[in-house]
């Protein structure tokens, strides 16, 4: 992937491929080694950590927006707060498991 970059890049842009083609001719970006090495050659910094850390930032600010919901998702989003305020965690850590279990709900 590394080799194509360029021209993977140019034909992107220019071409403007749907993402369904881009996967069909690329398929290696659409895993998660290959997107973060993607992420690599287009930002030169890691995509976990870079997220992570964005994460950390917007952490009080992304509370501060999910804890008033109303509902049960609103119920189960400030239960799930509290319990990562009990927890004493890394905030991202908190804010990974607070998603996973929102998602599988």
């Amino acid at each position: 992937m590394e080799k194509t970059f360029s021209h993977r890049r140019l034909e992107i842009v220019e071409q403007k491929p749907r993402i369904a083609e881009v996967k069909d001719r690329w398929p290696a970006l659409f895993t998660p080694n290959g997107v973060n090495d993607e992420f690599v050659r287009i930002t030169t910094k890691p995509l976990v950590s870079k997220f992570l850390s964005q994460l950390d930032h917007f952490s009080e600010k992304l509370i501060s927006i999910f804890k008033p919901k109303g509902g049960a998702k609103g119920l189960k989003i400030r239960r799930l707060l509290e319990q990562s305020e009990e927890d004493g965690g890394v905030p991202y850590l908190n804010w990974l498991k607070l998603f996973s279990k929102l998602a599988c709900s």
